[in-house]
């Protein structure tokens, strides 16, 4: 190893038991771990962290034996209707696999009901009642 290698491995931080990068010049020094909720909010803030955050959204639950049993209890938008049940799907992850943050379960077609769209979701994916074919369609759409 070159001396230039070794300033490199020296100033490299030990993560999971590989190497990441080394820190920035000027970077802070982490003593002391950051918790997950502090590594995220930080990088939320572009503050500097100790290591990249990880987080899952809910398709990261799929694995997850009480997330299946919940989808086949309530299905997808039952669970994303039920604040309970979207805060409890958001954390199987997080506590599964111990990373620092969760997206909070949802589905992206939530917002289109109110707007007028009728729609399904099946196993291939969202099937809307009325498809949108002209612009009239899109004109009905309430704001």
């Amino acid at each position: 190893m070159t001396g230039s290698e070794r300033s490199v491995a020296a100033d490299a931080t030990t993560i999971g038991g590989g190497v990441a990068a080394p820190a920035a010049p000027g970077a802070p020094d982490f003593v002391t771990p950051m918790t997950g909720e502090q590594r995220f909010l930080a990088a939320c803030r572009l503050e500097p962290v100790d290591a990249t955050p990880v987080w899952y959204m809910r398709q990261a639950g799929r694995g997850i034996r009480e997330y299946e049993q919940m989808r086949d209890r309530y299905g997808v938008l039952g669970i994303a209707r039920t604040p309970e049940l979207a805060a409890r799907a958001s954390v199987l992850p997080v506590s599964a696999y111990g990373v620092d943050a969760a997206v909070m379960y949802a589905d992206v077609m939530l917002p289109t009901g109110p707007m007028g769209v009728e729609f399904d979701l099946t196993p291939e994916g969202p099937v809307l009642a009325a498809p949108f074919r002209s612009p009239a369609d899109v004109a009905r759409l309430r704001a």
